[in-house]
């Protein structure tokens, strides 16, 4: 008999089991596979690594998820395809282009430790094998200089066509050549918020907040089109859906999430000044490691004690003004 594991969390549909949920994010993640191999074809690019480097990820996930199930005596090669996300880990991990291949496998095999060791992850265990190829790629082979890098280290008066045009032109930054494309990450938010998939509230605050903090920063320095910038690049939107809202490594209630959200935004926008490239994926880190945790012990007084509940939210609120009028201030 089939043993079916049911979600039942706050902006997932009751009813959607964890299979469900999987399947859809796994049959998205095709999408972005085949957009990746059009648009490589459309400028012209050997897509042969690309291939390569997909099918490398998908093939050596699913063989050591088998293996590591045979050791858990759980020999059934179905709950490798759906329950145990390794199609989708192996997607998420091909899709994030790696140079080297030993590189490439070192970062399955983390991910694989670090899902089978906290067994409250999913696809956000993937972060950590994202890491392993994001330092590689930025600070080991060097292959690229982002515009968000780019961005850092010159002049505020840089204007939006240059940056625009230092990063392939406007179609790189909407369907992906250097990051995965944000547009198709919005189109798959609608669907998976349709299905009821997802916690978009975490979402929309973790979002929102970014937007905030550098529509202010960038008006504030003269430069109002940063916030193009910010929210299309580095994966972000990518990111945020399929990892930072994994449904077992997230908070599970209403007012949890809108904190969540709004905490990991500022951290974001403070480390997108340090670590450029890396911003997004630490923050994710934070988030499933020390964050969620908190938040989930404190869930009961933020959900019926409204008066906590009412200074957390004004605390989180005063600290993103905070946070926006110091980086204006020091940068």
């Amino acid at each position: 008999m089939t043993k079916y594991e049911v979600v039942n969390k706050t902006y997932v549909k009751s009813n959607n089991k964890s299979s469900t949920i999987l399947s859809r994010y796994t049959y998205t993640l095709i999408a972005f596979t085949i957009l990746s191999l059009i648009i490589n074809l459309i400028i012209g690019n050997d897509i042969i690594p690309v291939i390569k480097n997909i099918f490398i990820s998908l093939v050596v996930t699913c063989l050591l998820t088998y293996i590591i199930n045979l050791i858990k005596r759980k020999n059934n090669f179905k709950s490798i395809l759906i329950e145990d996300d390794a199609i989708a880990i192996g997607l998420i991990l091909g899709i994030f282009q790696c140079s080297n291949i030993i590189v490439l496998l070192i970062s399955i095999i983390i991910t694989l430790i670090i899902k089978n060791i906290c067994k409250n992850m999913n696809l956000s265990a993937a972060i950590y094998g994202i890491l392993i190829i994001a330092l590689y790629n930025n600070y080991i082979a060097k292959d690229v200089i982002t515009p968000l890098i780019y961005l850092k280290n010159i002049s505020n008066s840089i204007d939006f066509k240059e940056i625009i045009d230092y990063g392939g032109g406007i179609l790189n930054y909407l369907f992906g050549i250097s990051y995965l494309s944000p547009l198709l990450s919005v189109f798959v938010f609608i669907y998976l918020f349709y299905k009821k998939g997802i916690k978009y509230n975490i979402v929309i605050y973790y979002i929102l907040t970014i937007a905030l903090i550098f529509t202010s920063y960038g008006f504030a320095k003269g430069i109002p089109w940063l916030i193009f910038i910010e929210l299309f690049s580095d994966s972000l939107i990518f990111l945020t859906i399929y990892i930072l809202t994994d449904y077992k490594n997230s908070p599970t209630i209403e007012e949890a999430g809108m904190l969540y959200g709004i905490i990991l935004g500022i951290i974001t926008a403070i480390l997108r000044f340090i670590i450029p490239n890396l911003a997004v994926i630490i923050t994710i880190i934070i988030g499933s490691l020390v964050l969620t945790k908190i938040l989930e012990k404190n869930s009961y007084k933020l959900k019926y004690h409204p008066k906590t509940y009412k200074i957390s939210v004004i605390a989180s609120i005063i600290l993103v003004i905070i946070t926006t009028i110091v980086l204006v201030i020091i940068n």
